[in-house]
């Protein structure tokens, strides 16, 4: 769920939603849930937050921006807002549009997509569940579906953590994460391990056991 702030010199709203797109440059849509919103009740915003919240109820910001003009129609927030480095990362990266898939809350929507794509949906697992406070202590990950660096991120931190689970974006990222959360009991089986091959999987296999977890190939 998205938790949007919007400010004016002396007013602040808060409202949810499910969906925010970009469908322009410099323009966001919000899918509206409190129908009761209205175009004459919108005061002079002049700035933007957007927060997700993820499966554990642990909130993190995605942007702040300053904006220009706030319209409602049929049901949608429609946003001018002004770009900065910032913003253009979000955007550029369709990090909006991975976390509205993450909120459906189904496995491996990162299924199909090229490394770029995947690289960017593991970008978007750490802004919806960088804080996460859990873990699975038990986990398969599926060989038939590893067949890359980022396939093996995208499955190990979704089994260990949930839809959006964010365990690293590339290797050096996922030592550090073993380093931040402190995991080390964790059990792993890895069916079919001998499925696929890529040139990473036998230095991951190392540093899984290097931090004391129990591996099953």
């Amino acid at each position: 769920m998205y938790k949007i702030y919007l400010f004016s010199n002396q007013n602040r709203m808060v409202f949810s939603s499910v969906n925010i797109s970009y469908p322009y440059k410099g323009k966001l849509t919000i899918l509206l849930l409190n129908k009761k919103l209205q175009q004459e009740s919108l005061p002079d915003f002049n700035r933007i937050e957007v927060f997700v919240k993820n499966n554990l109820e642990v909130t993190s910001k995605i942007i702040s921006a300053n904006i220009n003009k706030v319209s409602i129609k049929n049901f949608y927030v429609y946003i001018d807002f002004i770009e900065s480095m910032d913003t253009d990362y979000i955007f550029g990266n369709n990090i909006f549009e991975n976390i509205n898939m993450i909120l459906m809350r189904k496995y491996r929507l990162w299924l199909g997509g090229n490394e770029d794509k995947k690289f960017h949906w593991l970008r978007s697992c750490y802004f919806y569940n960088r804080h996460h406070k859990s873990y699975n202590k038990n986990i398969t990950i599926d060989g038939r579906f590893i067949k890359t660096k980022n396939d093996f991120l995208c499955e190990f931190s979704e089994q260990l953590i949930g839809v959006g689970g964010y365990f690293g974006s590339d290797l050096d990222g996922f030592a550090d994460c073993f380093d931040t959360y402190d995991i080390n009991d964790v059990q792993i089986i890895w069916r079919d391990f001998y499925k696929n091959s890529f040139p990473e999987k036998n230095i991951i296999l190392e540093m899984l056991r290097a931090y004391n977890l129990n591996v099953v190939v």
